[in-house]
């Protein structure tokens, strides 16, 4: 049988896409298991193991539905399947059906995806495909994935796409690594160009133009139906060959390198095509959107003109189209330094706009805004990529900085999920010997076990004990605190992530505004209830290190805040204003514990951070219970918020790193002064006094704080 060109598929194209389509590799609709078999267009040939293309190819409409990005205008159906792909202990490719060939490092099923290859690799092209993780088939991201590749004949890639840790000989002591988890789209040289973490349940699309006549690069890239975005200035990319033997084989599924055997001398774990360790698990990726245009003028709306205009790369600037924003803005400063660093505001003008929350405040000076200053808000806040290398070399900090932690003990609050969750990881991956985490749902500490299990390994799992607790309620905080302490003879790192976020105003159990229980009260006794655990571990020379969760919108707190009694505290000042107010506490106690601590425990170190705009539950669901409909608009900006690792970073710092005391710590270890009322002291110690008679009041708690 023949199988008959894509007539539905090639029609859809002319619709939706503005350039001619050189190659459309999107599944139709009417694309079975036999076709894959017999390697039909638009598949020229499936890399595999012994099985049937079949067991390793699989296509379907809903499973998931392939990316929305490419649906006809005004249509909520797809005109292509879902391609998934996968390995297992099979998948061991054997050139030539030469068994002396067979490739033992791999597990490798890659679709041969193009049908003329001078055609596609001439003039100015456009290389677009769509990539889903698959959660019931899930990567093992110690090892290295090639999974989009361009391979000419001389073995190098034109370009590339990987996940996972990268190969090295010897294998890397700290696996998964800091990347692992990240898209990262690789030049010639094997450069990344682009980098984004690849998140789960969402289809991440990609476009790479290539110019074979300049040999020049350049990434497009978005999540969901987005619209393709630069994310990559265009960079030259001279393969080893010209072309026609520079050209290369358009790969797309899933080459898994293996780790290199502490068995093997050095020459053989350098083999990575024949040896190598192997798990041989089943597991996968799912792809669609896969096609090759050319580029007339522009591309798809995209392309990448010759030069800019200073106005086109001041809007290109501020409007996040071309990562790593760091080296966009270093680009631009010679346009806007002259402009923007002349612009005094009036602290009263800045402080009527939304943006001020964001801003680092520097006092109650006039407020200056210079280059740094718009470095930093972006740093500190957003998930753009390169953002954290916009902080001053002074103020730099990675998770791989993160030092070895073997023989230390730690408690997080709020462990179990978002920047909690990132954070008991790294400490985990650091060596951890103990890790307690306190959250009150049991169906999300499961999820957090499961996820330590499959990411970590078993053993490392044994390390972690859950605790349930509610921080709402303090009787039954305290005695977590008392039952912790009993377990164990000493106490390092203590993480107060866990809180309430912009949500309606509630009540806890003793009649207390439910922002405050929880945020502020919670953590005031537990940490005061395991401080004797805590004072003894620094009296045995250890740095102990107390990280208390703030936010930079605590300068939304109301002004008028005093702390002067119950009716105040309970007062209603609204979803941000309650949230505000209780990060503003959390701050206030943080530098209220360095001052008292400092004289007799100078080794006991606590300070507050701000973790930045991440995306976590509490931005993108809880959100939605104060403002069903506006909630959405914080949703939107999923595209500029930090995950949760970057959301770890200035936690990681406070809980590791410091060595200072009494601070306020903003991604990724920048110190701010936070808001004249952060500042003032007398405030803190009134907060301080209110929370021991409302404690003593309330729950019959009397504890000393310090």
């Amino acid at each position: 049988m023949v199988y008959p060109r894509l007539t539905l598929i090639a029609t859809c194209a002319v619709g939706a896409l503005a350039t001619p389509v050189l190659y459309d590799g999107r599944a139709p609709l009417n694309y079975t298991a036999a076709n894959i078999d017999a390697f039909q267009p638009p598949y020229g040939y499936v890399v595999k193991g012994s099985e049937t293309a079949s067991k390793y190819v699989s296509f379907s409409t809903n499973s998931p539905p392939p990316t929305p990005l490419w649906y006809p205008k005004g249509s909520n159906s797809p005109v292509e399947q879902t391609v998934s792909v996968r390995i297992d202990n099979s998948s061991v490719f054997v050139p030539g059906n030469n068994p002396a060939n067979s490739q033992w490092g791999f597990r490798r099923t890659e679709v041969i995806a193009q049908n003329n290859r001078t055609m596609l690799q001439s003039g100015k092209t456009v290389w677009h495909f769509s990539i889903m993780r698959d959660e019931a088939r899930p990567l093992n991201f110690n090892h290295e994935y090639q999974i989009v590749f361009a391979e000419p004949d001389d073995g190098s890639h034109v370009f590339g796409l990987k996940v996972g840790s990268s190969f090295t000989v010897p294998t890397a002591p700290t696996l998964p690594t800091r990347t692992a988890r990240n898209l990262e789209v690789l030049d010639h040289a094997l450069n990344v160009l682009y980098s984004t973490s690849f998140d789960l349940n969402i289809w991440h699309n990609f476009a790479i133009q290539v110019d074979w006549d300049a040999r020049t690069l350049g990434v497009f890239a978005s999540k969901a139906g987005s619209k393709l975005k630069k994310v990559s200035k265009l960079v030259s990319n001279n393969s080893t060959k010209p072309i026609p033997e520079g050209r290369g084989d358009f790969h797309f599924g899933l080459l898994k390198l293996p780790l290199a055997n502490p068995l093997d001398t050095p020459e053989q774990q350098g083999d990575v095509v024949h040896r190598g360790i192997q798990e041989g698990t089943l597991e996968g990726l799912h792809y669609s959107g896969v096609f090759v245009e050319t580029q007339v003028d522009d591309v798809s709306g995209l392309g990448y003109p010759d030069q800019l205009d200073r106005g086109a790369r001041f809007h290109r600037l501020m409007s996040k189209q071309a990562p790593p924003i760091s080296k966009a803005f270093n680009d631009a400063t010679d346009d806007l330094e002259d402009v923007v660093s002349l612009n005094r505001l009036p602290d009263a003008h800045i402080k009527s706009t939304s943006f001020e929350k964001l801003l680092p405040l520097r006092g109650d000076t006039p407020f200056l805004i210079n280059m740094q200053t718009l470095k930093n808000t972006i740093a500190e806040n957003f998930g753009i990529p390169g953002a954290h290398q916009l902080a001053k070399p002074e103020h730099q900090f990675a998770l791989d900085d993160v030092p070895d932690l073997t023989g230390k003990v730690a408690v997080v609050t709020g462990g179990s999920e978002g920047v909690g969750l990132a954070s008991a990881t790294v400490l985990l991956r650091r060596g951890i010997t103990r890790l307690f985490i306190l959250s009150p749902n049991p169906e999300h500490a499961k999820e957090a076990i499961e996820f330590f299990d499959k990411e970590l390994g078993a053993s490392v799992v044994d390390r972690v004990t859950w605790v349930p607790c509610d921080l709402s309620d303090w009787s039954q905080t305290q005695s977590v605190a008392n039952m912790i302490a009993s377990q164990i003879d000493r106490l390092d790192i203590l993480l107060n992530i866990a809180g309430r976020g912009v949500m309606t105003v509630q009540r806890n159990k003793d009649d207390i505004d439910l922002h405050m229980a929880l945020n502020h009260f919670g953590h005031v006794v537990l940490t005061s209830t395991l401080l004797p655990l805590l004072k003894r571990t620094a009296d045995s020379g250890a740095t102990v290190r107390i990280a208390n969760a703030g936010s930079n919108l605590h300068q939304s707190a109301p002004k008028e805040t005093t702390f002067a009694d119950i009716a105040e505290l309970n007062m209603d000042y609204g979803p941000n204003g309650q949230y505000a107010r209780s990060k503003l506490a959390a701050i206030l106690y943080a530098r209220y514990l360095a001052r008292h601590l400092s004289p007799t425990h100078p080794r006991i170190l606590t300070n507050a951070f701000h973790p930045g705009v991440v995306d976590t539950r509490q931005s993108n669901q809880h959100i939605h219970e104060p403002y069903p409909v506006l909630g959405w608009g914080n949703n939107a900006l999923y595209p500029l918020k930090k995950d949760i690792w970057d959301g770890a970073v200035s936690v990681m710092y406070v809980a590791t790193k410091t060595e200072s005391t009494g601070q306020y710590i903003c991604p990724p270890a920048i110190p701010e002064a936070g808001s004249d009322l952060v500042r003032n002291d007398a405030l803190g110690e009134q907060l301080m006094a209110l929370t021991k008679q409302i404690l003593k009041s309330k729950a019959q708690i009397d504890l000393d704080f310090y």
